[in-house]
């Protein structure tokens, strides 16, 4: 189904990107930064980046901000979960802590919703180091499919798959804006919830 939104104007999404490390930051930061890859953050810092892209022939301005660390204060996470329109929940493959993480955050999203479901993809990041891998596809698979959220594996090191994240992730939250939308420009506000607590080696 094509992401249809308002008649007029772009879709404007609105991403928060909620990471606990720099390794996630560099998820995120491949989203607009598409020509390399950046081994090197200062995870205090606040970005904003904004891109403009055609998801499924709708012009669609992503505008994403990076909470570099806030993440520590719960309630700064709940505010991000409570004004969100959709989720990237976010885990490496070669961090299984990372991944049992994701577990809580659905829940804490759901919880703060007070919804039974609600837009997010889960996606397996770092794919790059295979060799290093915690968490097979078959469990992630089955978590996804358990909660009925799309799954997807990535590589922010060799940029696979990391745009495709953020497209699915409008293509989740497209029949829930149908339902609301008024045909005025709207704000959505996304977020990204990574679950590495700790970076594992960068290669």
């Amino acid at each position: 189904m094509k992401l249809q939104g308002c008649k007029r104007g772009l879709n404007h999404l609105s991403v928060a990107c909620i990471q606990y490390c720099r390794e996630a930051k560099q998820f995120y930061f491949e989203v607009h930064k598409m020509s390399y890859f950046v081994s090197d953050y200062d995870p205090t810092i606040e970005d904003s980046y904004t891109k403009i892209c055609n998801i499924d022939g709708i012009s669609t301005r992503l505008d994403i901000l990076d909470t570099a660390g806030q993440e520590e204060f719960g309630a700064m996470r709940e505010q991000y979960m409570r004004t969100g329109e959709g989720f990237l929940l976010v885990y490496a493959v070669n961090d299984r802590g990372s991944f049992n993480e994701i577990h809580k955050f659905h829940t804490q999203i759901l919880r703060v919703k007070d919804r039974d479901e609600f837009p997010m993809v889960l996606v397996g990041n770092k794919t790059d180091l295979d060799l290093y891998r915690q968490v097979t596809e078959e469990e992630a698979l089955y978590f996804a499919r358990e909660n009925q959220i799309p799954y997807m594996e990535a590589s922010a090191k060799v940029r696979f798959n990391v745009d495709e994240s953020f497209y699915e992730l409008v293509r989740a939250i497209s029949p829930l804006h149908l339902e609301s939308c008024a045909c005025i420009l709207r704000a959505w506000q996304l977020a990204c919830i990574y679950g590495h607590l700790q970076c594992p080696m960068v290669m």
